[in-house]
């Protein structure tokens, strides 16, 4: 909705309109209202790539990072030693095989 609002104030959609008729945002609030929705755009697409059938450990690991170096706040939320498996040790193996480190395999990850 916050996107449609956008593409109205960018098509001067409401130029004409009478300010008794409709009570807009102020030039600072349209200009943050554009930038979250560039940020809930960029957000999507991460979702979309999370829900791909050929999205590996890997990839999530390295999308959550990107996520946590755009957005810091996501770092209690998308933490490095997130419990994502039950069992670290398997979780951790699999991000060293999906990355070429099979030889970095612990006794415990090879387990």
């Amino acid at each position: 909705m916050l996107q449609r609002f956008v593409e109205f104030v960018d098509k001067n959609v409401f130029e004409d309109w009478d300010d008794d008729d409709l009570v807009l945002f102020n030039t600072r609030e349209i200009s943050t209202i554009k930038i979250l929705c560039k940020k809930y755009e960029e957000l999507g697409r991460i979702t979309e790539v999370l829900q791909s059938d050929s999205t590996t450990c890997r990839d999530v690991r390295i999308l959550f990072d990107a996520v946590i170096d755009e957005y810091p706040v996501a770092k209690t939320r998308l933490p490095n030693d997130s419990k994502i498996f039950s069992q670290p040790s398997f979780e951790s193996a699999m991000l060293k095989i999906q990355s070429g480190a099979v030889g970095k395999l612990t006794m415990d990850e090879k387990t």
